[in-house]
């Protein structure tokens, strides 16, 4: 992303949520090396923030049209995952008992052959790791 230096191994911190149903932010932290970024996020018009899903995501980049080799990254630790509207009447923490509503999906990144490569495991109230399952092309 441009503006927002990131390496293998540092450690950031991603924050999505909006004030109102027309006003929102991203704010990314690079705590590993003191760099932020916040963009302000604005629906077009005649429609509003809605707030009905969240994702913790780790992607195989696609890149000039060909997706990327992925890193063997051995695993990605999500913590003090949660999600929340902008007022935080409902807070959601995926894979527990105080998920309120909703539904959590566990979706496995598959190489070219369709062969797993990474698959995600949900650990209490506020982690999930990613792992890697050695293909990584």
């Amino acid at each position: 992303m441009s503006g927002f230096p990131a390496a293998p191994g540092d450690t950031v911190i991603v924050e999505v949520f909006n004030t109102t149903p027309t006003n929102g932010y991203a704010f990314l932290e690079n705590l590993s090396t003191g760099k932020y970024v916040e963009y302000n996020l604005t629906p077009p018009s005649g429609y509003s923030l809605q707030g009905s899903s969240a994702e913790w995501v780790v992607e195989r980049p696609e890149v000039n049209g060909a997706f990327a080799r992925l890193t063997n990254y051995a695993a990605v630790p999500f913590t003090y995952m949660h999600a929340a509207g902008y007022d935080y009447q409902v807070v959601y923490y995926p894979g527990t008992d105080y998920t309120p509503t909703g539904t959590v999906y566990s979706v496995e990144m598959l190489d070219n052959s369709g062969k797993e490569i990474s698959y995600p495991v949900i650990n209490g109230i506020f982690g999930m790791w990613t792992f890697d399952t050695g293909s990584a092309f």
